[in-house]
């Protein structure tokens, strides 16, 4: 009888781990300084070390890669017609190995949870050459940078916003980066960004083998080795149309549609605003005259309103304007609710999307952008 219940309860706690095992990436932070402790690994300081350790991954084909449960993240071929012909394996614990100075292998795998890192063993391609480049950066700065974004699937570079469809990432010959206090001033500014701009030009004319492509954005840089320069800015809006009848705000640059984004509105639908409190979102041509990111709700564009023409018909209805309309993301507390929140419309007059798309309109829409709310 003990015997049996020893071997069930056994079976209970492997199940348990079995399931438990999919989402110890979660841990990272505990268990990567326990793996160097174990295994004793340094961070490599050269280019032969650094080398040495990405040939020490098992190798294998896209052919194979596709028969494995991570094939399924390829989806459609026209996303990847001409897919790497290598791929690095990597086990669980192999993820913690060093790379590059301070970037860990599980730095530059397919980052997003909900697509690869549910799978014991994930498959990578990545080029060498971005792993040097990433040496000669952290040599030139002589400071540690953190990877925001490295290899990615298809079907991850199709959920990631503003990417290229046939981006450098697919081919592990990219990188996003973000940056700290690479100056030593004490702040994290422009000046930083700066300083890894000029590294990253320095390093381009003196390698060649290693030449590419450099993306400005807000918050990071992007970094490949195509083998010829290439720079860009990320585009910023001039001016947003808000449709209230179909629920739509649409970006614009030079009249081009940048993004679209679906929103919840104000939840008296009938008609413009016309007094304070009637919870009815405005309609009228305004511009972006602030943001606050410290908001009740995460992050806020504050919209001009009124303008002369409302201040003027709410004082022939006998009432006051109102004033606070905003675009912004969901109540603070809220943002796992997502895409739910606009199944109904729920604010008191602003303009509402959620929380990872308010920060890309908080970083493509300028202060002074012209925005116009139509019926």
């Amino acid at each position: 009888m003990l015997n049996k219940k020893v071997l069930i309860l056994t079976s209970i706690l492997i199940a348990i781990f079995l399931e438990v095992y999919h989402y110890l990436w979660i841990l990272d932070p505990v268990i990567a300084p326990f793996y160097d402790v174990v295994t004793q690994q340094i961070p490599p300081r050269n280019e032969a070390q650094i080398l040495k350790i990405y040939h020490s991954f098992p190798k294998t084909t896209f052919t194979e890669v596709l028969k494995t449960d991570f094939g399924k993240f390829y989806g459609d071929k026209k996303h990847l017609p001409n897919p790497p012909d290598k791929f690095l394996k990597i086990n669980w614990f192999d993820r913690y190995k060093y790379v590059v100075g301070n970037i860990r292998i599980s730095n530059l795998l397919c980052q997003d949870g909900r697509f690869c890192y549910t799978l014991k063993t994930q498959y990578a391609a990545i080029d060498p050459k971005i792993l040097v480049k990433l040496h000669l950066l952290l040599v030139e700065l002589k400071k540690s940078i953190s990877i925001n974004s490295g290899y990615r699937t298809p079907q991850h570079n199709i959920q990631t916003n503003g990417a290229a469809e046939g981006s450098y990432h697919l081919y592990g010959k990219a990188v996003d980066i973000s940056f700290g206090d690479v100056d030593g001033n004490g702040e994290i500014n422009g000046a930083d960004k700066k300083k890894i701009k000029e590294a990253i030009e320095k390093i381009d004319v003196k390698y060649p083998e290693l030449c590419g492509g450099m993306g400005d954005y807000q918050s990071s840089l992007h970094i490949d080795t195509r083998g010829i320069k290439s720079r860009w800015a990320e585009t910023k809006a001039d001016r947003i149309l808000v449709e209230k009848e179909i629920r739509r705000l649409t970006l614009f640059h030079d009249g081009q549609v940048l993004k679209t984004y679906r929103v919840a509105l104000g939840h008296n639908t009938t008609g413009p605003k016309q007094c304070e409190g009637d919870s009815k979102t405005p309609e009228g041509i305004y511009t972006i005259s602030g943001r606050n990111e410290r908001s009740q709700f995460y992050r806020s564009l504050r919209i001009s309103y009124p303008n002369v023409a409302d201040s003027v018909a709410a004082t022939k209805q006998g009432c006051k304007p109102g004033g606070d309309i905003m675009i912004h993301g969901l109540p603070n507390g809220f943002g796992w609710m997502g895409k739910f929140h606009y199944v109904r419309d729920w604010t008191n007059g602003c303009i509402a999307v959620t929380n990872s798309e308010i920060e890309e309109v908080w970083r493509l829409v300028p202060d002074g952008a012209r925005i116009e709310i139509r019926p």
